[in-house]
């Protein structure tokens, strides 16, 4: 699927690409990336490496996975194997993820994803050459007005790690249904 950037209008390109991978184990993935077809090769973010969240590099995508899209929702459906349905409400970017009927774990339900676009020059304020933004609809924390201190290099713990492709964030927020605790999520440092 494409995600389109808010600040670009409704008719402007999807300049994010979605991505869902369902594994045999019912291991779902969800990983988000610029649309290298519209904004080219300037890079490509960090992926996970194999080994890390997917245990086995070349553990089998899922065989028994069936798909549907509701035209009147505009949502798409994955059903994978007899237990596992994922749903991804297109105009919000909410992706829903249900095991035996019950929902398990919800993304971006509270529509807190941001993400900081590609810049095409090194000290460039906004990401695809847009003016800063005062449109509150579109929130790139760097391409807001004002300084933004970090925005090229930060600081920590007497390192300096170099943003040589500026800004980067790819914020979400993530809901685990019923659980009282997330543990092994990763922290800084």
């Amino acid at each position: 699927a494409t995600v389109k950037l808010s600040a670009l209008g409704e008719e402007g390109p999807d300049v994010f690409l979605l991505q869902l991978r369902f594994y045999e184990d019912g291991t779902v993935r969800f990983t988000m990336d610029e649309n290298h077809a519209l904004v080219g090769h300037i890079r490509t973010r960090y992926v996970i490496p194999s080994g890390d969240v997917i245990q086995h590099e070349h553990m089998p995508l899922a065989k028994d996975l069936e798909y549907t899209y509701s035209q009147e929702e505009k949502s798409s459906t994955f059903r994978v194997g007899k237990s596992i349905v994922v749903k991804l409400m297109h105009a919000g970017v909410v992706l829903t993820v249900a095991v035996d009927g019950q929902v398990v774990q919800t993304i971006n339900s509270k529509n807190h994803l941001v993400i900081e676009g590609t810049r095409y020059e090194y000290n460039d304020k906004c990401p695809f050459n847009m003016p800063p933004s005062y449109d509150a609809k579109y929130i790139d924390p760097a391409c807001s007005p004002g300084t933004h201190d970090g925005s090229w290099a930060e600081e920590y713990e007497g390192k300096t790690d170099e943003k040589p492709h500026g800004p980067s964030l790819v914020g979400v927020d993530v809901t685990f249904t019923e659980a009282y605790a997330a543990y092994g999520l990763q922290e800084r440092g």
